[in-house]
């Protein structure tokens, strides 16, 4: 009889020491995963926004711009300032040449025109580029302007033209530069007209095949 309440003495302090392992286990494959999100940035369940790995810089918004063709509105995704100036939204990539197409609206009712200079800021390291380009006047639709990009088409009906009209505001004015930005994460674009300020933004690059995605802060 001892011989057997020694038995399940034993086979139970196995199962309680098994158990006791497998959750140390549990609770060290758990550490080193947050450890590992931590060094990338990354919070664990949290709501996937854009922005840079600091916290501090987000990236600037986009917008859309409304064209009228024959009786299909096509919309498009601008980054920028709304109304103000901005380029066709599209994916930066770090170690390659990102051609970017510029939108500008009036400024104090005068057309913008001249020589525009983007000097591009990485946001932790600090160092720049300078790009350049010619401001001329947009003298055709939108859709003819050459560019990386595919417009979204809106069928207009009754209940929804009324809303569209109000949203047409024209830019009156293009541009086309093209930065190799030569590393990833948060750039500030300072834009120059004529060597005037004319405003700045902040774009995210990303680098090649990777994810244009961080997670913010609760």
């Amino acid at each position: 009889m001892k011989i057997h309440y020694f038995v399940v003495i034993v086979f139970s302090s196995v199962l309680l020491f098994g158990c006791s392992s497998n959750q140390k286990n549990d609770n060290v494959a758990k550490a080193e995963v947050q450890d590992g999100l931590k060094e990338q940035g990354i919070k664990a369940n949290s709501s996937s926004n854009i922005i840079s790995p600091n916290q501090n810089s987000i990236q600037t918004p986009t917008f859309t711009v409304n064209e009228k063709v024959n009786d299909v509105i096509m919309v498009y995704e601008i980054r920028g300032k709304n109304r103000k100036f901005g380029y066709f939204d599209k994916p930066l990539i770090m170690e390659k040449e990102n051609k970017l197409e510029w939108l500008f609206w009036t400024i104090d009712e005068q057309l913008p025109l001249g020589e525009l200079k983007v000097k591009a800021v990485q946001d932790e390291s600090g160092k720049s580029i300078i790009a350049k380009g010619e401001i001329v006047k947009k003298e055709t639709p939108l859709k003819e302007l050459p560019k990386d990009y595919t417009p979204k088409p809106v069928s207009i009906n009754k209940n929804n033209e009324e809303d569209i009209e109000i949203n047409f505001n024209f830019p009156v004015s293009i541009s086309s530069t093209s930065i190799k930005f030569n590393e990833s994460g948060i750039w500030e674009l300072q834009l120059f007209l004529n060597d005037k300020p004319l405003g700045n933004m902040n774009v995210y690059v990303t680098k090649k095949n990777g994810a244009n995605i961080y997670y913010l802060d609760n």
